[in-house]
């Protein structure tokens, strides 16, 4: 097991004990029936660590985004998060596009310039089954206050379009491109550390033999609340790793995906 993998795992086991711990009385705070919008550009520092295989010839990649700056002029990435809420409900779209390249990797006795081009979409629900305060609105009030926990069950699904290019340098091309789709449940929580900072943390799994044997996906930020423009918003770093284990054909068609994409991550989320 690759120590991104170990990551996905710890963090979504940590999130899923927390849910042993956790009541539904506990979603008193859930007043408003209101729609809130949240949109979230971030980047995404993607880095790469386990194995593709094409034709039954396999090679290991374990490079991070530097490695991968260094080594090729294929970077491109583009990320986002979308979300609606209504009361304990929301609905979420979280694309992801990247092409990513690494030349010179080892295929059997030959040498590749190797280009993965990834989509991957996240959709599903939420349902918030807690929200506490953990400190007092000025003066003893009642009125909401930033410093909360909260805790969410999620679960849909994760489509991934990967096309793999292998240049062999004189001795031809090879390119391979597979879809699937995921199926997972997880939970995200978050904790105020105080009235503007906070800690979330997000984990979930899937593939189930659906699309891939297995996916593990986790995400640990540190959260900034901010008031762009008289909008709610907050400033986001962290990191995000997802695993996935996917195998598809046979003979000369088999094509073999067992990877950890992983990095730093940095974004905005503005609610309205």
């Amino acid at each position: 097991m690759n120590w991104g993998k170990q990551c996905c795992v710890i963090m979504c086991w940590s999130v899923m004990v927390r849910m042993t711990h956790l009541e539904t009385a506990w979603a008193s705070d859930l007043t408003s029936d209101e729609w809130q919008f949240t949109v979230a550009p971030y980047v995404w520092a993607v880095g790469m660590d386990g194995e593709v295989g094409l034709a039954g010839v396999k090679t290991s990649v374990n490079d991070n985004f530097i490695d991968i700056m260094e080594d090729s002029d294929s970077v491109v990435a583009f990320m986002g998060d979308f979300s609606a809420w209504k009361g304990p409900w929301a609905v979420f779209v979280s694309p992801t596009w990247a092409k990513l390249g690494k030349d010179d990797e080892s295929f059997g006795p030959n040498k590749a310039d190797v280009t993965e081009t990834i989509t991957i979409i996240g959709f599903g629900m939420k349902y918030r089954l807690a929200d506490w305060s953990l400190a007092e609105a000025p003066g003893g009030s009642a009125a909401w206050v930033n410093q909360r926990f909260t805790f969410d069950l999620l679960a849909g699904g994760r489509y991934t379009h990967l096309k793999t290019e292998l240049d062999f340098k004189g001795l031809g091309t090879r390119d391979k491109s597979n879809d699937w789709v995921d199926p997972f449940v997880g939970a995200v929580t978050q904790i105020g550390l105080t009235d503007k900072l906070s800690f979330r943390v997000r984990g979930d799994v899937g593939g189930f033999g659906v699309g891939s044997d297995l996916s593990l996906h986790s995400v640990g930020l540190l959260v900034y609340t901010v008031r762009p423009f008289e909008l709610y918003g907050t400033l986001f770093a962290g990191y995000r790793a997802l695993y996935q284990d996917y195998t598809n054909g046979s003979g000369s068609n088999k094509f073999e995906w067992d990877m950890t994409l992983h990095g730093p991550m940095l974004g905005l989320a503005v609610t309205f």
